[in-house]
């Protein structure tokens, strides 16, 4: 999930694929594994790999929008830095 370079969007997929199909790996080994769930009907099989899949979409947009809005923060706090900055260049040009 960490990567030190920043990923093409064709990578970014390609791991969200490889993430997603272990997550369902496992849960599949869960469902084949245990007593309490009944699967020999594939219906529960297909919902509980159906929950997993939409599960995983929302936990995925929820951390895209996390760090959009990370993003949107410091794009607006370096615009004020900058703003700052050029104010008191203007000052100081002023000044002399």
């Amino acid at each position: 999930t960490f990567s030190r370079k920043k990923l093409t969007l064709k990578q970014m997929f390609f791991r969200h694929a490889i993430q997603f199909i272990l997550i369902e790996g496992v849960m599949m080994y869960v469902v084949f594994t245990s007593t309490v769930i009944d699967s020999s009907r594939p219906g529960v099989v297909l919902l509980i790999a159906g929950a997993t899949f939409v599960i995983y979409v929302l936990a995925v947009l929820i951390m895209w929008l996390d760090q959009l809005s990370a993003s949107r923060k410091m794009t607006e706090q370096l615009h004020r830095l900058q703003e700052k900055v050029q104010s008191e260049e203007e000052m100081g040009q002023e000044q002399a």
